[in-house]
């Protein structure tokens, strides 16, 4: 999407990309939720508060967060080409590190 030009777009995919991630690290420690904002809660409480992931990293999560909702319902507001980018590079480190978190599946 952000090749093509559709940055609000590619914003919003990489929002939900992390989402999905947070959803599976929280679903994989019993941890449920039934909204963005509770997911976001959830995270912060079982994930950020104990130490398991740094605020550094998990930060982007937050700001796509704000981000999403801004590019959906906000006027007028267009993501740049460099925000994508870097939002991008930080999606792909954060989802990695909630990757690193998941529990090792042993099939073999």
């Amino acid at each position: 999407m952000a090749r093509e030009g559709f940055n609000n777009a590619a914003v919003n995919r990489l929002y939900y990309a992390c989402y999905y991630a947070v959803s599976a690290l929280l679903l994989s420690q019993k941890v449920q939720s039934h909204t963005h904002a509770g997911t976001k809660t959830m995270f912060a409480l079982h994930i950020i508060s104990p130490g398991k992931m740094p605020i550094e990293i998990a930060s982007v999560y937050f700001t796509l967060f704000e981000k999403r909702h801004t590019g959906d319902y906000d006027d007028f507001v267009l993501f740049q080409d460099s925000t994508v980018q870097e939002l991008t590079k930080q999606a792909i480190t954060f989802i990695e590190s909630v990757g690193n978190l998941l529990p090792k599946n042993n099939l073999t």
